[in-house]
């Protein structure tokens, strides 16, 4: 009796374990076969870390991609892939069998890659390199700006990761890209890192420049502005310069003129500083105050070569990302002798542009709120009669 009861006790078992095996074996077959309702729809589908089968049913079932919850968990269970599951987020077609929608999320088949959003990031012209990866930032690509400048300052002019011929013609020592970067609007993906997007600006840039060049007469176009001393490098210095002075586009090429002239000393009495206050806004800006305004004593005591109000010359690199209108006035500049220039407090955002000394001072007569309290009169080792004239603005 007791050898009976035994067996029929194993034979229990085994019958149980046979059916099980068959209803796994059933499971499988109908969760291959069967899936949600065919679709061409394409559903992102996350997975966390640790959720549970119970929880990764439920949410497939709420997304529609599977019909049966029940059959899932049978199909997890009889393959024993529950622990392959693997965290991320994934691009399912709606139509897929629960087999199929197992062997992606374990890795078995591949998983058609989830692109990365796109965004659009407004670039304003005037803006300088240490503006940018707050702007990457709040666009949602962390990953260009986390290493933004250290490669936008590393660059030097003969290297094999941003190869342009432009690029080239920068001085031994100045590795920055300022004034290279376009300024415009782009569309990246938020995962995009700094290479990319300074290739893309740089790419923008060789179009922008070659139709900045093409602007000038063709008669004239072999030769640069004198006073850029043949170097578009220079001349692309002038342009971040009328950027962040011009407010009016009619003014650029005014502006341009004045700076060139200036550099030539086209008469024996012409101011032979530049008294550019944009290049001394750039010498001391700071985060969250990259271009606040400078008073008279910052123009005589900030030490940079920035400071154009104690340098002669250029400075010694761009300060922004110019325009291509900017560009456009560097390439040529009106043909005046205009050697200074002042805002007018009129609201049209224009200046009233001078040759003389008494002239500007005339204008600034004129425009009585034109130069703001605490602004210089006099820099070291001008000569005009009259000090506040020797301001270009």
């Amino acid at each position: 009796m007791r050898f009976l009861i035994q067996g029929i006790k194993i034979g229990s078992v085994v019958v149980l374990t046979a059916l099980v095996l068959l209803g796994a074996r059933g499971a499988y077959n109908y969760a291959t076969d069967h899936g949600a309702k065919q679709s061409n729809e394409l559903v992102m589908f996350t997975i966390s870390s640790n959720e549970s089968t119970d929880d990764i049913a439920n949410d497939l079932k709420a997304k529609g991609l599977i019909t049966s919850t029940e059959y899932f968990r049978l199909y997890v269970l009889a393959n024993r892939s529950g622990d392959k599951v693997q965290a991320g987020t994934y691009r399912l077609p709606k139509g897929l069998s629960t087999g199929q929608i197992v062997n992606r999320i374990t890795g078995v088949a591949p998983v058609t890659a989830v692109p990365a959003p796109s965004v659009n990031v407004f670039i304003k012209e005037g803006t300088r390199l240490e503006e940018i990866p707050a702007i990457l930032t709040a666009a949602g690509m962390n990953k260009a700006a986390t290493d933004f400048l250290t490669t936008a300052k590393n660059v030097p002019p003969m290297n094999t990761t941003f190869a342009y011929d432009f690029l080239k013609e920068r001085p031994a020592g100045q590795n920055s890209l300022e004034g290279f970067l376009f300024p415009d609007t782009y569309r990246f993906t938020v995962d995009d890192d700094s290479t990319t997007v300074i290739k893309v600006m740089l790419d923008n840039f060789g179009k922008k420049l070659q139709q900045a060049r093409e602007s000038v007469p063709a008669e004239s176009r072999s030769k640069l502005p004198e006073g850029a001393n043949s170097s578009v490098y220079n001349v692309l210095i002038i342009a971040s310069i009328v950027e962040r002075e011009a407010a009016a586009d009619s003014d650029r090429a005014d502006i341009a003129a004045v700076y060139y002239n200036r550099l030539r000393h086209i008469t024996a009495d012409a101011p032979t500083l530049l008294q550019s206050d944009p290049t001394v806004q750039y010498a001391v800006g700071a985060e969250g105050a990259w271009w606040r305004p400078i008073t008279g004593d910052e123009t005589k005591t900030v030490m940079s070569p920035f400071n154009t109000y104690l340098n002669k010359g250029l400075p010694p690199a761009p300060i922004c990302s110019p325009s291509l209108k900017s560009m456009i006035a560097a390439f040529s500049p009106s043909n005046t002798q205009y050697l200074y220039f002042v805002a007018k407090d009129d609201g049209s955002g224009t200046h009233a542009f001078a040759k003389t000394n008494d002239e500007q001072n005339a204008n600034i007569a004129k425009y009585s709120n034109a130069m703001p309290a605490g602004m210089p009169t006099s820099p070291p080792g001008m000569m005009p009669a009259v000090p506040t004239a020797t301001k270009p603005r």
